[in-house]
């Protein structure tokens, strides 16, 4: 095989089925292969390498490779890349006596030395058997085209149009039973003249009629024009009218002679696609602007919010308050999974939570943000098809600090409560015994022994009531201390 070193860049941007040849003309050795020409051929290296170009051929019996042969001989004439026609081969089928038909086609470059002389020929193959197919199938189908052009051809000779004529002279109208018929009429009903004609016609396109069928009348030449007539019971038909002026020797007009066609349903079927036409103009404009608004509903939310894929669990999109809060820029956010703002003990929590509620999900949360910080939010979640994916549109409020706030009113509670019952409680067993040792000093006889006990015993009640009183405001102090 050829080194490598001359011949690497080759074959790492040669993706297709590539060969290195000699120009050993009519020869055309093979110095190199490389993998996709040995995978679409199906053999070794080894069974190629040194080989004629032509040899692998010589199983296609029959196989006319001048077409190659004359590419190839281009480039070492010319030195310059040449391509070879679209080439057929019938490979067998494994496990089947049947053939598979197949296209391809090569372009031969040249590769030359310091001199100018052609030292290898890069051949690379293309499969075109799909290209073929296609060019097959739209050759078909513009035949089949013709096929149905012809037929619908013939069909419009052969079908039975209204036909009239209208004797000029006499003004006296013969129609055809057909005729009769797309108008609704019968011929006892009918004024068989010009005038009568008229009469049934549209009143809108009276006067486009009569100005038609004169300006043939003068000009002599075809016309084809629409009218629409009226029916004996208000229904209103719409027909495309054929008519042909005949003239006698002196070319005066004597004879006009046509047919009418009833082209009702598809006047009917185009005002109702127009119809439609523009419901779904109407309807595109409104969802441009539902989707505007959507956007800035998003865009500008004080809130962050941001949209998810619910199979990657990859951000598709966030608004700016999301940016702004989180920290992460709209780039980091899109190139991340949605999990990386949970802190890793809450993820799992998170994973359960979308997986049992596919459509909608709230409740509280912690996150993380980029600088580490765990905040608590409560999220509001629904499922949404966004960009043709399923996803979910989240909106997240941050309350951290109204649930700190919360816990502090709790820990105050929880003061005060203790607070209340030390009131209560603790301070009226001291408060009694004072009150009654003054009842007592105050209603009784007593010696100055008993007066000083009563006295100290009252000191005694009293440096407990202080006591008590000095918890119960350190207590108080630390609910200011809190609140600071």
């Amino acid at each position: 095989m050829l080194d490598h070193s001359t011949l690497n860049d080759i074959f790492n941007f040669i993706p297709a089925p590539t060969l290195i040849l000699l120009p050993d003309t009519p020869v055309f050795s093979i110095a190199d292969v490389n993998e996709g020409y040995l995978n679409a051929v199906s053999l070794p290296a080894e069974k190629l390498l040194g080989k004629s170009f032509f040899e692998y051929f010589e199983r296609f019996n029959g196989k006319d490779m001048s077409d190659d042969l004359n590419s190839l001989n281009q480039v070492l004439q010319t030195k310059a890349p040449h391509q070879t026609g679209v080439n057929q081969y019938e490979f067998p089928i494994a496990d089947s006596t049947n053939f598979q038909t197949r296209y391809f086609t090569a372009v031969n470059v040249p590769v030359l030395d310091d001199l100018g002389n052609v030292t290898y020929i890069v051949h690379t193959v293309a499969d075109v058997t799909e290209t073929m197919a296609i060019k097959h199938r739209q050759e078909r189908t513009r035949k089949n085209l013709q096929e149905t052009s012809l037929l619908m051809s013939q069909g419009q000779e052969l079908a039975n149009f209204g036909n009239w004529q209208w004797d000029i002279v006499n003004n006296r109208v013969t129609w055809s039973e057909t005729l009769y018929t797309i108008y609704g009429l019968d011929k006892k009903s009918f004024k068989a003249t010009f005038e009568g004609y008229q009469e049934l016609l549209h009143p809108d396109d009276r006067q486009f009629v009569y100005n038609k069928i004169t300006g043939v009348l003068q000009t002599k030449e075809d016309a084809v024009f629409e009218e629409r007539i009226i029916r004996p019971g208000g229904e209103v038909r719409y027909l495309k009218s054929w008519g042909k002026v005949q003239s006698d020797e002196q070319g005066n007009p004597v004879k006009m002679i046509g047919a009418c066609l009833d082209i009702t349903e598809t006047k009917l079927a185009e005002a109702q696609l127009t119809k439609m036409h523009h419901e779904l103009e109407e309807h595109l404009k409104t969802l441009a602007i539902s989707e505007k608004r959507y956007s800035d509903l998003f865009h500008l939310s004080p809130l962050p919010m941001w949209v998810f894929n619910l199979d990657t669990r990859r951000f598709l999109n966030v608004n700016a308050a999301a940016i702004a809060h989180y920290g992460y820029t709209l780039e980091e956010f899109l190139e991340m999974e949605v999990t990386k703002i949970w802190p890793a003990d809450c993820v799992n929590e998170f994973e359960e939570t979308v997986n049992q509620s596919h459509l909608v999900y709230n409740g509280m949360s912690t996150q993380t943000k980029k600088n580490g910080e765990q905040i608590k939010v409560y999220l509001q979640s629904n499922f949404i098809q966004f960009s043709g994916e399923n996803t979910h549109l989240v909106l997240a409020m941050d309350v951290t600090e109204r649930q700190n706030y919360i816990h502090a009113i709790e820990e105050k509670n929880k003061h005060l409560q203790d607070i209340a019952w030390i009131q209560s409680h603790v301070v009226r067993a001291p408060l009694a015994r004072i009150m009654g040792l003054i009842e007592l000093f105050k209603s009784y006889d007593v010696s100055e022994i008993d007066k000083n006990n009563l006295l100290d015993n009252i000191a005694t009640s009293a440096h407990e009531l202080d006591g008590i009183i000095r918890g119960i405001s350190d207590k108080t102090g630390e609910i200011a201390l809190n609140k600071k």
